[in-house]
């Protein structure tokens, strides 16, 4: 979490955040400070609690929020998005998060072991070496898929699809938190936009409706990508199905800079 942005653009996410946005290209754009705020392995539980943290000091102009089902709609165990939260527990703002998933949580947070022990390694490793500067967050990803890959994303069938429709369960708690971060953001004065970047294996297509409900119902954009002709047919824009890599992201940011733009504008 970071705690000292001040950037005017802040993109949040899963992975595919973290990897398919490149920041420098969207501040070479709009001439907006831009900053990728993605992290590997979360949703909406985590930003939506980085974002009450953050609102506390200042509102960004945008926010360009990737949506991973798995981390922002469908039901699981949520309780392991807390383990980065819990060294921020003494932030007011945030103390419904805790409770709304655990409320065993804040009694274990009065041990200052706990608090710390699970990220404390990592939260060592990430200041002795931090990604470089001018990358703002976001981590591009090298190599390419291989040929059972390429294959298997060829063989997409509309049943995959349909068996997932009937089969998905979503999270109250993660749409509450969905809606009420969009929420916030307009009461704020931040505009916020929803994106769902290229797969080369899609399997979230389901869900892309109910976003656009979402977004339709809050008057805010959503653009998805997920499908998007121009990334999709170019296996060589990809590290693996789920994720682009350096190559597809670049790519892929330049091609939304008009989105963002006509989202500004707005």
């Amino acid at each position: 979490m970071n705690n000292l942005s001040s950037d005017e653009v802040l993109i949040m996410g899963s992975s595919r955040a973290v990897h398919h946005y490149d920041p420098q290209i969207v501040e070479d754009s709009i001439r907006l400070n831009t900053y990728n705020f993605g992290m590997d392995g979360n949703g909406i539980i985590q930003f939506y609690a980085n974002y009450k943290i953050l609102s506390k000091r200042y509102n960004p102009k945008l926010i360009i929020y990737e949506v991973t089902p798995g981390f922002d709609l469908e039901k699981g165990d949520n309780s392991r998005f807390l383990g980065w939260l819990r060294p921020f527990s003494d932030h007011d703002e945030i103390s419904t998060v805790f409770d709304d998933i655990d409320k065993r949580e804040r009694y274990k947070l009065k041990c200052n072991f706990y608090r710390w022990n699970l990220k404390f390694i990592q939260l060592i490793t990430d200041n002795i070496a931090q990604f470089k500067v001018e990358y703002k967050g976001y981590k591009p990803l090298s190599g390419f898929m291989d040929s059972i890959s390429i294959a298997a994303g060829k063989t997409r069938l509309a049943s995959v699809e349909d068996t997932q429709m009937n089969t998905t369960e979503l999270d109250s708690l993660k749409l509450r938190y969905l809606e009420s971060l969009i929420q916030d953001c307009k009461s704020n004065g931040t505009k916020i936009v929803l994106y769902m970047s290229p797969s080369y294996c899609s399997k979230a297509g389901y869900l892309c409706s109910y976003i656009e409900s979402l977004a339709s119902k809050h008057g805010i954009f959503f653009f998805n990508h997920l499908d998007d002709k121009d990334v999709y047919i170019e296996p060589s824009f990809f590290k693996d199905a789920s994720h682009m890599n350096e190559k597809g992201a670049m790519f892929f940011t330049k091609k939304i800079i008009p989105e963002l733009k006509q989202v500004l504008s707005e």
